[in-house]
């Protein structure tokens, strides 16, 4: 039940306005600390997708990219041992015009590194484009989804050993 119901003289709900003082000091405070809610929103989503992630490769099966699919991957280090980040390109759409739908990267213990929908990477600054940290991994394997009921999760291993 509204505790506030009805209307102003202007026509504004009388549940808004009461609600108006306790929001914008929200939105004073989030701004403020906007860091933290920045952090906290990646997390959530990171949670999100690794979830999503495990789900769909649940439901679909998994083969290699086509050989007209294949991501490209770019290594890089800063002279030392370990490789510190990478990054792999897939492409938005594949030869029969279906669109990727999801595209991420994990390491060699499963942990997602990175990922994005179509319209998240379409809207980079290189198209189709996932970065990631390399510190600690072994290898990675890069996989993408595209339109299809029956589409399968094309993965490719790479391995980065010096």
């Amino acid at each position: 039940m509204d505790a506030n119901p009805g209307e102003d003289e202007e026509g504004n709900s009388l549940s808004t306005k009461a609600c108006e003082k306790p929001f914008m000091a929200w939105m004073q405070c989030q701004h403020k600390h906007q860091e933290y809610y920045r952090e906290r929103a990646e997390i959530v989503e990171y949670q999100l997708w690794t979830d999503d992630v495990r789900s769909l490769e649940d439901d679909r099966e998994s083969k290699s990219f086509p050989s007209d699919l294949v991501p490209v991957v770019e290594i890089g280090s800063k002279g030392g041992e370990e490789y510190e980040s990478g990054a792999a390109t897939v492409q938005l759409e594949n030869v029969k015009g279906k669109s990727l739908v999801i595209a991420y990267v994990k390491d060699d213990r499963g942990k997602l590194l990175s990922f994005g929908s179509k319209k998240k990477l379409s809207d980079t600054e290189e198209p189709g484009r996932l970065e990631f940290d390399l510190k600690g991994v072994e290898h990675i394997t890069i996989h993408a989804v595209y339109e299809g009921e029956d589409s399968p999760i094309f993965s490719v291993e790479q391995k980065l050993k010096k």
